[in-house]
């Protein structure tokens, strides 16, 4: 860092996703450092802030260490009409996140269940031996769950959610779905996701 009025400085960097194991023990060894009152290890470069710790948190805790953090937020942007640009992996990644969690709501049932299809799609491997669920009770043990938004999934059974996605699956858009590429599957995924109102922005928790 360099020092300003006697003030040192340090980078930080938020993340919405997890960036690596070894940045994260990193990170926390750092943090845990500066809990103990001890000299943390000058960083090199920004890191990612752990997900577990509060931005407010860290600021306090080097400031009464005579030490001013700098936080640097990070936001993909896309223009409305996509800008040319593909909907890559860590787009998709950021965007499933958001929508498992609530951060990005969806507000229709059959987004939800076209979404949660496509993300289970990607995840069960291709090629030879290789098979797609061909049942409900099949497509829960595929990990279906995993992609359906967690407020959703306490509105509607298991069973219901998994007869649903099975049948959109052997009907209509889905079928092939199996076959269909991962960079189809993240322009899919984008496109819907793009429909909420609630699309590029961001929300964080705050402690008081």
């Amino acid at each position: 860092g360099t020092a300003t009025k006697g003030v040192a400085r340090r980078s930080f960097m938020i993340s919405n996703e997890d960036s690596g194991v070894g940045i994260k023990k990193w990170a926390n060894r750092v943090l845990k450092n500066i809990s103990a009152g001890k000299e943390p290890p000058p960083p090199q470069a920004p890191w990612p802030v752990p997900y577990s710790a509060y931005p407010g948190d860290i600021f306090a805790k080097f400031v009464k260490q005579a030490r001013l953090p700098v936080f640097t937020y990070q936001r993909k942007v896309m223009q409305k009409d996509g800008g040319g640009a593909k909907p890559d992996k860590a787009l998709f990644l950021q965007l499933l996140q958001d929508v498992v969690h609530g951060r990005l709501p969806m507000e229709k049932e059959e987004d939800i269940v076209f979404l949660a299809a496509h993300a289970l799609a990607r995840s069960i491997p291709k090629g030879k031996g290789k098979s797609f669920p061909k049942t409900p009770a099949e497509f829960v043990q595929a990990g279906l769950f995993n992609y359906v938004p967690l407020s959703w999934c306490s509105d509607r059974s298991e069973s219901y959610w998994s007869k649903k996605i099975h049948e959109f699956c052997t009907t209509g858009l889905g079928v092939g779905l199996h076959n269909t590429s991962e960079d189809k599957i993240y322009q899919r995924y984008a496109v819907v996701c793009r429909t909420s109102p609630f699309y590029g922005s961001s929300v964080f928790s705050i402690a008081r």
